[in-house]
């Protein structure tokens, strides 16, 4: 049974992620309601279809964007240069290896 969504660790809560979109869901809305209420009679859909695919492509493209910033800041606070990752090989030439070839003295 996987953890619920809020409580996932590694990641981003979806919770954080819903605000962040928040005011983007709303252009959408706005856009496609807007749309809707200059679309003539009888001609809702063919007035509407263009406005509402290309609100719903950058919706998408928005959410997609802003998941990666968060994800992306959400690792940068786990991130050290100094200390390597649990389970990554050590970089570098092994002890008594030097790099130039002539061996620890």
């Amino acid at each position: 049974m996987s953890a619920p969504e809020s409580q996932r660790e590694g990641g981003v809560e979806f919770e954080e992620w819903a605000e962040a979109l928040r005011g983007e869901f709303d252009d959408f809305l706005r856009q496609t309601w807007r749309a809707m209420n200059a679309a003539r009679k009888g001609r809702w859909i063919a007035d509407t279809a263009e406005v509402r695919r290309q609100a719903r492509d950058r919706l998408g493209q928005r959410a997609y964007e802003k998941l990666l910033q968060l994800r992306i800041a959400a690792g940068q606070g786990a991130f050290s240069p100094s200390r390597p990752a649990p389970g990554l090989a050590k970089q570098g030439p092994q002890a008594g290896e030097a790099s130039d070839g002539g061996g620890s003295c």
